[in-house]
């Protein structure tokens, strides 16, 4: 409707701007996540090694998928061993560099993986090929999954389990701790036991 206004305005019928019209700000929804669940039935699924290997990687990372196709060969054999987890830098949204922790297992089976192709990156499958396969364990499985709900399965674990916010915001690579607090799922139930917080108090001023 705005860019219609100002369409109008420009063609010189000034019956309104489309500067006039206010427009709310839409609050950003809860992200999308696999229940606990839900991962084991994804993981015990019967799949091809190499989307195996995709999967993995994105769910014990948080890293988003183009992220996932730069990796490297060579990124993961040089890898520094930090608390048991191999760090790896990987270039995110918007150029930006940050760290991912991979757990040994999973650079073990990935580096295995990738000795079967000659390619210089550890995935030889193009992106279109993964979305494909995933659609299509969605639809065998019986429940949706994007690629990038594998990335917020895993920040929302962290912060399900007190991963302190702004270090899951470095994590994840996100600009404001604001757009890691949509991980911040809760039910009514847990929701209900943090309201019940309260009753201390007013029990200890009777």
């Amino acid at each position: 409707m705005r860019s219609f206004l100002n369409f109008c305005y420009h063609k010189g019928y000034h019956t309104l701007s489309g500067s006039a019209i206010f427009l709310p700000r839409v609050p950003k929804s809860e992200a999308h996540y696999l229940t606990e669940e839900q991962v084991h039935t994804l993981l015990k699924y019967d799949m091809d090694e190499g989307i195996r290997v995709s999967i993995l990687l994105m769910l014990s990372t948080g890293m988003r998928i183009s992220e996932a196709l730069s990796l490297t060969k060579n990124q993961l054999k040089k890898a520094e061993l930090v608390e048991g987890l191999y760090q790896v830098s990987v270039i995110g949204k918007c150029r930006k560099l940050r760290s991912v922790f991979i757990p040994q297992d999973i650079v073990a089976y990935s580096l295995q993986y990738a000795c079967n192709h000659t390619k210089d990156q550890i995935l030889d499958l193009p992106y279109w090929k993964i979305q494909q396969k995933l659609k299509k364990i969605t639809k065998d499985l019986g429940f949706y999954f994007s690629a990038h709900t594998l990335r917020h399965t895993y920040l929302t674990f962290l912060v399900k389990n007190k991963g302190d916010l702004y270090k899951v915001q470095r994590l994840a690579g996100h600009s404001t701790v604001a757009i890691t607090s949509r991980y911040l799922h809760a039910t009514d139930y847990e929701l209900a036991e943090t309201a019940k917080l309260v009753n201390n108090l007013l029990q200890s001023s009777q």
